[in-house]
């Protein structure tokens, strides 16, 4: 680990330096308290946030951005002035060179600035250098939060890798490194440990192995790549620092960081056992005791190449334990992501229950995981203990069994990380082929669904479920049939009535446990399908495919018109790389041409529909398919207006937070707007964006905008509650009959074919939509038994009915694959016969 070690209470220092052509001038200090939720980014939002050095943080803003940091409640104080040319650095006081100049002290460090950038016998390891690298807050981590309901299930296949983190290994890699004596990383000998690792890491099947020499005075990092089967450019970063420093003395470096070395080669060692859609990158860190120079140089070479960066997991120091401390996971907070501390809380409840989990800030001292989170890449940290860390590193004494005590705690810690990475990367599981329902005029009778699973393993789809909700309300579930051809599966959605839309997605489970969902998304529902079912009448609709604007404007009000229309670029991180539909949508910077994909600080634009005539229309609703990444509301602001009145903004948080909107997949959107366009000559649609001078993300992308209204279905003569049986379980299926008042007490049969309902046959002029067969006949015969209730019976007076069909489970093998055709006709003499249903028998 970097910097002094000592442990004291926690405040931020804030210095924000102001640019002239010479000088760094008029910088002030600030110094909030580093354990209030939100302090972190709102510092790095009004500053260019260098980074929390333990009870120093560093960034350079200007004087609007001290106003605002006084209005939230941190305390200001001036720096002074001091040469542009060399650096700053943060010390404990026993190690600030006599040259330097110091610019700000607290109890146990000093900010200083030095023209001296070389190496400091004896000293080194006890300062770190404040890189002026723009600090980017990362949109917080977009995967299950407890707070939301949505904690992380155990993955069997993870679990199996969990339980085979070996402490034995763990203990035989940190002795081995240890006794190199000293692994500092511009010394020769730490070449000989690079050449080790870099064989263990060969050892191991299925990793690409390379180094990457980012500064010939310092050992290389170690690179190790594991690449995703379906979505390789999706990043894993896994890291721990392998060097140790005592400046001119012997540093063994068993628990910092052998320790941590040791946990990322075991896990190189058994991530392999399974494959992932993501590719997993570890990398082993050199440098990081001169001042994380390896780490910013990996997360710079990804953040330049525009790397597309899930998550990084840093390990170090995992193997100290004091006497009579409790043996527990740390996370550290600085530096890191919330909402990812927050998801690996939950993956270690879930694979590690008995594994307690503390956060909190580490004062004195940072690692690698700074340089990603820097970056805008969300980053946690992995740590052994906040208040009882070893007190032997940096030191000769940081050995194995007086330092690196316990294997125990770097097995669990491990396990953890483990645990979490592998989540991460997504196992390799499944593929889902579904074509997604449309809309429909039909009401009253359940909905048709199918899928194509197919198991990318040697396991085999055991489940597979509709999750669905009804007009926004809550989610409920409805399992599929495996079908008789292999892959298929078959089920309904139940009706809806008299009018309404569905969303809906898929979840399948395969025989290990694994699962995999459709529309993709980070979670199962961040994405859906929709459809409406009513008769819908379309006012206005454009899929933004179209040459030419159709209407459309798009106004600056302040700093920046970044409207475009094109196909998305998929750019800064958070846009899409496709349209919702087609090739053509329209946002906030799509990445077209020299665009970033995010929208800029300090804008206020939007872009507005052509008029859109909704008179004679009542009950008139929106819709449309939505890619939305934006700032906590408190913040950046996304609105839809409809004739300049707010109908939707982002979620705001009181005073300020890290609520961010963030879509991971298109989402379907729907608003009720007949309070403003019922009847309306002239309707027109605003999607507006309002950032400030802090956090920018990718803002608006829109696609498939639609304004509609949705009166009652159509109910057929003939409905069912299900369109799929399981010839292996059984089941039951009810059907209700309407024949209509001239029905009204008339006798009817409920008939059943298997031959198709074309071409239909003709009794006393009535077409009847079955061909008369075998099972017609046998249905005949087993009418108004078990099986078969009310299938011979007469009409209430308002000319309806219902029958229910019980088939028994049937292990016959011809029946998976069996369509039954039925249809209901009033008899003595057939004057009237209802439309087809047709029910299929999965396996």
């Amino acid at each position: 680990m970097s910097i002094s070690m000592v442990r004291f209470p926690i405040a931020f220092v804030l210095s924000l330096l102001l640019m002239t052509s010479a000088v760094l001038a008029g910088s002030i200090i600030v110094l909030p308290d580093s354990q209030t939720p939100g302090a972190q980014d709102r510092l790095a939002r009004e500053i260019a946030y260098y980074g929390d050095y333990g009870s120093l943080a560093v960034g350079e803003g200007d004087a609007a951005a001290v106003a605002r940091l006084a209005a939230l409640g941190f305390e200001v104080h001036s720096l002074g002035e001091w040469p542009q040319t060399g650096a700053l650095y943060v010390s404990d006081p026993e190690h600030v060179p006599a040259t330097a100049r110091v610019l700000y002290r607290t109890a146990t460090q000093r900010l200083y600035h030095s023209n001296d950038e070389e190496p400091l016998p004896g000293c080194m390891h006890r300062r770190a250098l404040v890189q002026r690298i723009a600090w980017k807050v990362s949109p917080g981590f977009p995967r299950p939060r407890s707070d939301a309901g949505k904690s992380v299930n155990a993955d069997p296949q993870i679990a199996a890798l969990v339980s085979q983190v070996n402490k034995s290994n763990l203990q035989a890699t940190v002795t081995h490194l240890a006794s190199y004596q000293t692994r500092r990383s511009d010394q020769a000998v730490a070449h000989q440990a690079k050449d080790w690792l870099v064989q263990q890491f060969q050892a191991i099947p299925g990793l690409s192995v390379s180094t990457d020499t980012f500064n010939a005075s310092y050992t290389p990092n170690i690179i190790a790549t594991y690449a995703g089967a379906t979505h390789p450019e999706r990043l894993v970063v896994l890291g721990a620092h392998y060097d140790s420093i005592a400046g001119g003395a012997l540093a063994p470096g068993a628990d910092d960081n052998a320790s941590g070395s040791a946990g990322i080669l075991e896990v190189a060692r058994l991530l392999p056992q399974l494959q992932y859609e993501n590719t997993v990158r570890l990398v082993l860190f050199s440098a990081e005791e001169f001042g994380l120079i390896g780490s910013a140089a990996d997360a710079a070479d990804l953040a330049n190449a525009g790397a597309d960066v899930v998550a990084m997991l840093n390990m170090d120091m995992n193997a100290y334990r004091a006497a009579g401390d409790t043996l527990d996971l740390d996370l550290v907070t600085n530096n890191t992501d919330p909402n990812l501390n927050q998801f690996l809380i939950d993956v270690t409840s879930a694979y590690l229950p008995g594994l307690p989990v503390n956060t909190g800030s580490l004062g004195g001292g940072t690692s690698d995981h700074q340089s990603y989170q820097t970056r805008g890449f969300p980053s946690a940290f992995f740590f052994e203990d906040l208040g009882s860390y070893s007190p032997y590193i940096h030191s000769s004494s940081d050995t194995v069994g007086l330092s690196a005590n316990d294997f125990d705690l770097a097995q669990a810690i491990v396990r953890s990380f483990l645990a979490g990475a592998a989540t991460l990367a997504a196992p390799l599981r499944m593929e889902i082929s579904h074509t997604p329902l449309g809309d429909t005029t039909m009401v009253g009778s359940a909905y048709p669904l199918a899928a194509t699973v197919t198991s990318l393993t040697a396991a085999t789809v055991a489940s597979v479920e509709a999750v669905y909700r009804v007009n926004g309300g809550g989610d409920n579930s409805r399992a599929l049939i495996a079908a008789a051809n292999a892959g298929e599966w078959i089920g309904s959605l139940p009706a809806v009535s008299p009018s309404g839309s569905v969303e809906y997605y898929l979840l399948a489970t395969d025989s290990n446990g694994g699962q995999k969902w459709a529309p993709e998304g980070l979670n199962p529902g961040d994405g859906r399908y929709r459809f409406t079912a009513g008769q819908l009448t379309t006012i206005f609709a454009d899929d933004f495919e179209a040459a030419g604007e159709n209407g459309w404007t798009s106004t600056q009000v302040a700093t920046q018109n970044d409207w475009q229309k094109g196909t998305p670029q998929g750019k800064g991180g958070y846009d899409p790389g496709s349209a919702a539909s087609g090739t053509g949508a329209r946002g906030n910077d799509l990445g077209i041409g020299n665009y970033n994909g995010n929208y800029a600080a300090n804008v206020n634009n939007y872009l507005q529909s052509p008029a859109i005539d909704c008179s004679g229309h009542t009950g008139v609703r929106m819709r449309f398919n939505r890619w939305l990444t934006v700032e906590d509301g408190y913040y950046d602001r996304a609105t839809v207006k409809i004739n300049g009145v707010a109908v939707w903004s982002n979620p705001s948080t009181p005073g300020g937070g890290a609520n961010h909107t963030i879509d991971t997949a298109w989402t379907p959107q729907e608003l009720d707007i007949s309070a403003l366009a019922d009847n309306h000559p002239a309707v027109r649609v605003r999607y507006q964006m309002q950032s400030d001078g802090g956090l920018e993300f990718g803002g608006w992308t829109l696609d498939d905008v639609e304004l509609y209204t949705l009166q009652d279905g159509i109910t057929p003569a003939l409905s069912t509650s299900e369109t799929a049986i399981s010839a292996g379980q059984g089941s039951s299926v009810q059907f209700d009959i309407d024949a209509g008042p001239a029905g009204a007490g008339r006798p009817y049969v409920l008939a059943i074919g298997i031959s198709g309902t074309t071409p239909p046959t003709v009794l006393n002029g009535v077409s009847i939509p079955l061909v008369f067969d075998g099972l017609t006949t046998l249905g005949f015969q087993a009418a108004n038994t078990p099986a078969f209730q009310n299938f011979f019976s007469t009409l209430s007076p308002a000319g309806q009915a219902t029958a229910t069909m019980v088939l028994p489970p049937t292990a016959l093998p011809n029946v998976p694959g069996v369509t039954l055709s039925l249809a209901a006709f009033t008899v003595q003499p057939v004057t009237w016969a209802s439309n087809p249903v047709n029910i299929v028998f999965g396996n």
